[in-house]
């Protein structure tokens, strides 16, 4: 149904485009529309993972067993994959953004998260979803449930932990419906022309340096790397999650920056940067961890080929996309530090 407007105003703009060059505009408008629209269905997704996520919790702790662990690590794989999408992919909608902090706290470069963990575990009085609301952000998200179901979990200790990470995933699935109501009002609305090509070149660089740094921080320095600055090194995934999330930005920019350059006349370096999309997903290696990549000069090589390709992308963006469109691109929007 969203297409609908569009798309008659489009056909509009055709018969009219040489006298009021409203056939860029609507292209524009578009869009912005198929933005959102994406931006709907992956907080649908990502709800539905997180409920999917409880579901298998609370499984687990009714009736503790290593079947039931499992499943419960994996449904929290699945809701990590759809999260991917969000790793820098809020930009616009500054609720969804504040949001995004309760979802997911990253980097934890000191290890936030496990310290303060460990102190509530060692608490009387386990917080409720609410009670963790008013706290740490460290101890709402994605990364508290990853350390509860990973870091030395077992079915044994599972009667400890129990209490607490259902306190945690319903507090996460509280903040996924908060997001998934952000999403509903579309932030670009009132926006046209030039605002409305930065915000969709903004929604490609902003997504794009949050998954460079998911990178570029385990990698620190040729034989100093930190793989404890990994997205989910506890569960081994870090390399998974940086393959979806260029998947994911790789959807995004083929759906709505690349029509864009192609209907402004660019579309040489349209389909240049889909190529170099494409190279990036395809050099990520096959590993889920990328611990054991950093642990070695082949390994660490290859991790050097995604950055350069990640390089070159931001490079393009800046370089030939923003002067094409008449925009100036930073890279620093999202800087965990």
């Amino acid at each position: 149904m969203f297409i609908q407007s569009p798309m008659k105003t489009l056909t509009l703009c055709v018969t009219l485009s040489l006298l009021s060059g409203c056939f860029s505009e609507a292209a524009v408008k578009e869009s912005e529309l198929v933005m959102w629209e994406m931006q709907k269905q992956s907080t649908k997704r990502f709800l539905d993972a997180a409920r999917a996520l409880e579901e298998s919790v609370s499984g687990l702790c009714e009736a503790p067993s290593e079947e039931k662990l499992n499943q419960a690590q994996n449904k929290w794989i699945e809701t990590m994959r759809a999260w991917q999408p969000f790793v820098g992919g809020n930009s616009g909608n500054e609720v969804a953004m504040s949001i995004s902090w309760n979802i997911q706290f990253y980097p934890d470069k000191k290890n936030t998260t496990g310290r303060q963990l460990t102190q509530l575990l060692k608490k009387d009085a386990v917080p409720t979803a609410e009670e963790l609301a008013q706290q740490s952000v460290a101890v709402q998200g994605l990364g508290a449930i990853e350390w509860l179901l990973f870091d030395g979990a077992e079915v044994e200790s599972m009667d400890m932990r129990c209490p607490l990470t259902l306190s945690v995933v319903s507090r996460t699935v509280k903040s996924a419906e908060e997001l998934n109501s952000a999403w509903q009002v579309n932030p670009w609305n009132d926006l046209t022309g030039k605002q409305l090509e930065a915000e969709t070149l903004r929604s490609v660089t902003s997504q794009l340096d949050a998954i460079s740094k998911t990178l570029s921080l385990p990698m620190g320095k040729p034989a100093f790397p930190k793989p404890y600055q990994s997205q989910a090194w506890r569960s081994g995934q870090s390399n998974a999650f940086l393959r979806d999330g260029l998947v994911s930005l790789q959807q995004r920019y083929e759906s709505i920056l690349q029509p864009l350059l192609v209907e402004k006349g660019h579309t040489e370096l349209a389909n240049r940067l889909e190529s170099h999309f494409k190279s990036a997903v395809k050099s990520v290696p096959e590993s889920k961890s990328m611990a054991p990549l950093l642990a070695d000069k082949p390994g660490y090589q290859s991790l050097m080929i995604v950055a350069n390709n990640i390089d070159y992308l931001q490079t393009a963006l800046s370089d030939e996309v923003g002067p094409a469109l008449g925009l100036v691109v930073g890279f620093n929007s999202t800087d965990g530090d």
